[in-house]
């Protein structure tokens, strides 16, 4: 393999931004029925949809993240970069390396090597085949030469 390749990864645009269109929805929906209500269903209204509006910005931020491309899984001549707590997981220290699920976006490429385990799920990559190239690419880069 030469020189690197990288992967974006985190929630997608077209998963979140319906969701938290719904959630905004559902907070205001909930503000309605707290400024009609009384007593204790009035507090109920409120921590509900707190709780929906706070799920709304969470769905933007990581849909933003993304779009930034901020987190990125680098595959690179000798070792895998994770975006999570930047982890680096050489090659040669892998152990286990094993794509699981359905086929489609439920597919998870576990990755065991001498710190642990890493996963990569599929729904968290911007195509079906990016999760198969980057179990082909860490697959040639660790047969030795």
């Amino acid at each position: 393999m030469r020189g690197k390749r990288s992967f974006r990864y985190g929630a997608r645009l077209i998963v979140t931004a319906p969701l938290a269109a719904v959630f905004i929805a559902v907070a205001a929906e909930m503000v309605m029925l707290a400024l009609a209500a009384r007593g204790t269903f009035r507090i109920i209204f409120v921590v509900v949809g707190s709780i929906a509006i706070f799920l709304a910005i969470a769905m933007v931020r990581e849909a933003l993240v993304r779009v930034r491309g901020k987190r990125t899984i680098v595959v690179a001549e000798r070792e895998l970069v994770m975006p999570d707590g930047g982890v680096t997981v050489p090659f040669r220290e892998i152990k286990k390396l094993e794509l699981t699920g359905a086929p489609g976006f439920h597919r998870v490429l576990k990755i065991g090597h001498a710190n642990g385990e890493v996963e990569i799920a599929g729904v968290m990559l911007g195509s079906v085949g990016e999760l198969d190239e980057i179990h082909g690419l860490i697959k040639a880069a660790r047969k030795p030469r």
